[in-house]
């Protein structure tokens, strides 16, 4: 693996981690994103870690996908 990027702080402290990083670091691709995980992952286990992540990752697609549907909707219903 030659493009190896330089762990993070967090794959520092636990390797574990560095999964999740990966994964949303794909996704989202912001150092935001990633210390708002380092936050996250705070003082818990590394189930609880990944079954947190996942979860708000699952909440923020669908709040974006009502958001989306509702903006589709309001256009249908009052064409300008």
């Amino acid at each position: 693996d030659v493009m190896r990027e330089k762990p993070t702080e967090i794959e520092k402290i636990n390797r574990n981690f560095k999964i999740i990083l990966k994964l949303d670091r794909r996704r989202h691709n912001t150092p935001t994103q990633a210390s708002e995980l380092g936050a996250i992952l705070g003082n818990k286990t590394d189930r609880q870690n990944i079954g947190e992540v996942k979860l708000q990752e699952k909440k923020r697609t669908s709040r974006n996908q009502i958001m989306k549907n509702e903006a589709k909707s309001n256009l249908l219903r009052n064409p300008s």
